[in-house]
């Protein structure tokens, strides 16, 4: 049995699935997968085994997210088997956590419904009998696109407001299920704000890559309006911790 097949079974033992089916995508640290649970149609993301990644730089990451002077930011630059355990948690369950907390606070996220130890079940979303497009996938021009940025930009101040940045925020991770609404996905590099020295760095990174995207569709998106929109000048210092 291979390591996935080892991960999905949890859930079919549990009831918490009747079937898994193919991968509906697959990325740098890990793969969806296509479920069922009574009729229902869900999705497992299952994180990679280490040997299977792709992104190389991940403890360089955890070393610009995370105060350097803390514990854990040393045990994970020296590699200790403290730090390399710790790094296999903060990966493992930050999605999870990041997508609980905004879910509870009205942003558009996924429901996360089960979780096990290197995977959990969320919401599937689809377009026409197939899985969601995201607004990466989307050559032709947005039918409601000025309202889509609207409600981009109100889920990046949900976030500022529950204390996250994002911090990969992108058209890739942005799903498109109709004319009209949003998901956003893929929270393990997401920030809080009092764990790192680089929020407003990660946060402006956010807003360029979004605001790009809808300027090459005709919005006028200048990003210091949209900085300043999201975070209040009395609040700046409180971001940089």
């Amino acid at each position: 049995m291979n390591h996935h097949e080892a991960e999905f079974s949890q859930y079919l033992e549990r009831g918490i699935v009747d079937e898994v089916g193919g991968m509906i995508a697959t990325g740098k640290e890990a793969s969806v997968w296509f479920a069922v649970s009574h009729g229902r149609r869900l999705a497992i993301k299952l994180y990679k085994n280490s040997s299977h990644r792709s992104f190389k730089n991940r403890s360089d990451y955890f070393m610009q997210t995370i105060a350097p002077h803390r514990r854990e930011a040393r045990a994970i630059k020296n590699g200790t088997y403290f730090g390399r355990r710790l790094e296999e948690c903060l990966w493992h369950s930050r999605e999870v956590r990041m997508l609980r907390l905004l879910r509870s606070a009205g942003a558009d996220v996924p429901e996360v419904l089960a979780v096990g130890e290197r995977s959990f079940v969320m919401e599937y979303y689809e377009t026409d009998g197939k899985a969601a497009p995201r607004l990466s996938d989307l050559r032709s021009k947005l039918l409601y696109r000025d309202r889509i940025l609207e409600r981009i930009l109100w889920n990046m101040k949900v976030f500022l407001e529950n204390g996250v940045v994002h911090a990969d925020l992108s058209p890739y991770n942005i799903l498109h299920p109709s004319p009209e609404r949003i998901v956003i996905i893929d929270f393990p590099q997401a920030v809080e704000l009092k764990m790192s020295d680089r929020t407003i760095e990660l946060l402006k990174r956010d807003i360029h890559n979004v605001a790009a995207f809808f300027r090459r569709r005709g919005s006028n998106c200048e990003e210091e309006k949209i900085f300043n929109m999201l975070v209040d000048e009395k609040d700046e210092e409180y971001y940089r911790i």
